[in-house]
């Protein structure tokens, strides 16, 4: 005789409707719900095989059991990364020329999910003057005089800024390039 631990459907089912109905009293009032029911919810959501829940979207409508992971997928990534998302709150609430502001967007940029991450690239990338130089591995360089120019600061500002960078231990002196740039074409 075999045993198996895999999850059966009806296992899986029950698991989220419990954590379902268990929540059911705060519908109401959803900002006094307890954490560990919410925990339990997005746990039974995340851990069921997928197959279950292709196969629970045949019970409920597609975009609810759709909308229940996506929840669920949230949660867990605000459970796991709960520091960067109290470093963003607190971001909110500091003037944005500070060197505060600073201190805590690098703090959150340390701890925030990859997602986010890819998120400021493609942000900051709005923001910078267009690259003309590349370096080996084909991402964008910048030289001093490009940012100054770009933001409408001084040479020596943009330099002690990254020197103050340097200094708070927001970035490493090595991690800037000093090797060889190539013109884009």
């Amino acid at each position: 005789m075999t045993t198996t631990t895999d999850t059966t459907y009806a296992q899986t089912l029950r698991r989220i409707s419990n954590a379902i109905d268990a929540l059911k009293p705060y519908w109401h009032d959803k900002d006094n719900v307890p954490v560990a029911l919410s925990d339990e919810l997005a746990d039974a959501v995340m851990t069921a095989p997928p197959e279950h829940l292709s196969t629970f979207d045949q019970a409920s409508p597609a975009a609810e059991v759709q909308e229940l992971v996506q929840w669920a997928q949230n949660h867990t990534e605000r459970r796991q990364h709960a520091r960067f998302f109290e470093l963003l709150k607190q971001l909110d609430s500091v003037d944005l020329d500070t060197p505060e502001h600073t201190e805590l967007f690098m703090q959150a940029m340390r701890c925030a999910p990859e997602r986010y991450l890819d998120a400021a690239v493609q942000v900051s990338e709005e923001f910078l003057p267009q690259a003309t130089h590349v370096n080996e591995q084909g991402q964008p360089m910048y030289s001093v005089e490009q940012i100054a120019q770009h933001f409408g600061k001084p040479v020596e500002q943009v330099q002690d800024d990254v020197q103050r960078l340097i200094d708070d231990g927001h970035i490493a002196a090595s991690s800037l390039h000093t090797g060889p740039v190539f013109p884009l074409q």
